[in-house]
């Protein structure tokens, strides 16, 4: 199926204009209520509950607020583009939105929604220009029509992914740690100029890198005897770091990415398998020659598989 197929002329709104992020959504759901004919606390409670379990903030101003509806045949996407980045709050996290796709499905059709959800973020993620330069929703559809995505039943790794970031080998301590922060992620996907992926960093490799020989080792992390103490395991350590980290390159501390790498193509229960086997948190998502696509959080199969 092809994505564009799923869009309705009447749930597209360009350029519309709301006091708050509680305001798009109960838009959505009268929106919604208004072309399935269905009840519209019904929509509303479906929106406003899967944004009660953590927001469906995605980064690059992209809020995709979703949730399963009893009785319904089909998938419903709405599109709101808002006229400029908005700062928006739910759930006491703050972030910029630009772009709403809101989604109504049944359970029954529980791993297509999942593939629409993946194809909307890597549309957003991909060709944001193409929702930029629509003049009216008919326009919307046929630039999406463009790029040719399509929808199917089977998850894969790719469908996993809500984190888009990667690092370059030669940017600083520093920048690693900014990128962590920004994207709420303690671990970054390694790449070269073409994006290939060349290895991992995580926090934990960062603050040894920058930390002075023998800090936050074994003998340091037995009980604080006094305020001595408190100063030469947990202050000096982090006075080392922040004279460091504008001195060292991600590409002198990173790591071999072996075990973290799962190939797009995957299906969900390989990704699963390799999180399990090797215990690991975050897992890299590549595509052909190698190239890093994203990474995948357990949270993320907790957001998309289990309670999504």
């Amino acid at each position: 199926m092809r994505f564009e197929a799923l869009l309705d002329n009447r749930l597209v709104f360009l350029d519309r204009s709301f006091a708050s992020y509680t305001d798009i959504i109960a838009f959505a759901a009268d929106r919604m209520a208004d072309v399935t004919g269905l009840p519209r606390q019904v929509v509303h409670d479906a929106l406003t509950k899967r944004e009660g379990l953590g927001t469906t903030f995605l980064g690059h101003r992209l809020a995709l607020p979703h949730g399963y509806v009893d009785g319904i045949r089909d998938i419903v996407v709405l599109f709101i583009r808002l006229p400029g980045p908005m700062a928006v709050t739910a759930q006491e996290r703050s972030e910029t939105v630009r772009y709403v796709f809101a989604i109504l499905s049944s359970k029954a059709k529980a791993q297509l929604y999942l593939k629409v959800l993946s194809a909307i973020a890597q549309l957003v993620v991909n060709a944001s220009h193409l929702l930029d330069g629509a003049t009216s929703p008919e326009a919307l559809i046929q630039s999406i029509g463009s790029r040719q995505i399509t929808v199917d039943e089977q998850v894969t790794a790719r469908d996993l992914i809500s984190c888009f970031v990667t690092v370059q080998a030669d940017a600083t301590v520093a920048a690693a740690v900014d990128l962590m922060g920004r994207h709420e992620i303690t671990l970054l996907p390694v790449v070269d100029g073409a994006g290939v992926l060349q290895g991992i960093v995580d926090l934990a490799d960062l603050f040894r890198a920058t930390l002075p020989e023998g800090a936050g080792g074994a003998d340091g992390l037995g009980l604080l005897s006094d305020v001595s103490d408190t100063r030469s395991i947990i202050i000096e350590p982090l006075r080392a770091f922040w004279e460091n980290e504008e001195k060292r390159r991600v590409r002198d501390v990173m790591r071999a990415a072996d075990t973290y790498v799962v190939e797009e193509s995957a299906g969900y229960r390989a990704a699963v398998l390799l999180m399990t086997a090797h215990h690991h948190r975050y897992l890299v998502v590549v595509g052909p020659g190698n190239v890093a696509r994203g990474v995948i959080d357990t949270s993320d199969l907790i957001r998309k598989a289990i309670r999504p």
